[in-house]
């Protein structure tokens, strides 16, 4: 009963997660109650896996705080509600801040070679046109949660824990 709740919250996520990039990549633009859904379903995976003790609470906090009062002036308000939503589901699975951070990190390594490809980066760095951040992220959590899932079976990947 346990491993089909936790595969209907993975799929409502997922479902959440990709309606909140198809209107990114559409209208640059996502309604709140996305981020409310896949947050939900993230935090009923994260309570179904194992109840979050303080290191988790402790580590959702810090990277809340990340987010909504450093990041959110590089990018949208969307973006860090996305990226949170990623964050509370990789600490579901046995992620920490650590791994979110490398979530933010191949995410911006995706972008930036896309856009690169592109010809969209001037020469300080930035997009010459900005364009939606969600699809990248959510494209880069694939890899990240195959890596934390991984390094939990054993596998020699130490750097995302």
């Amino acid at each position: 009963m346990r491993r089909g709740i936790e595969i209907i919250m993975l799929v409502i996520f997922g479902g959440f997660l990709l309606q909140a990039a198809l209107e990114d990549h559409g209208t640059k633009t996502v309604r709140r109650y996305l981020w409310w859904g896949a947050g939900t379903a993230a935090f009923a995976l994260l309570v179904l896996l194992g109840p979050p003790g303080l290191p988790v609470l402790e580590s959702l906090t810090i990277y809340a705080g990340l987010q909504f009062f450093f990041f959110s002036r590089m990018y949208g308000r969307a973006d860090c509600h996305a990226f949170f939503c990623c964050g509370v589901l990789l600490h579901a699975y046995g992620g920490n801040l650590k791994t979110c951070l490398w979530h933010m990190l191949v995410t911006f390594f995706f972008l930036g070679v896309v856009q690169l490809f592109k010809k969209n980066v001037n020469g300080r760095g930035n997009l010459k046109v900005p364009v939606a951040l969600v699809p990248y992220l959510s494209l880069s959590l694939f890899p990240c949660l195959a890596m934390l899932l991984g390094a939990g079976r054993g596998l020699p990947v130490t750097l995302i824990r």
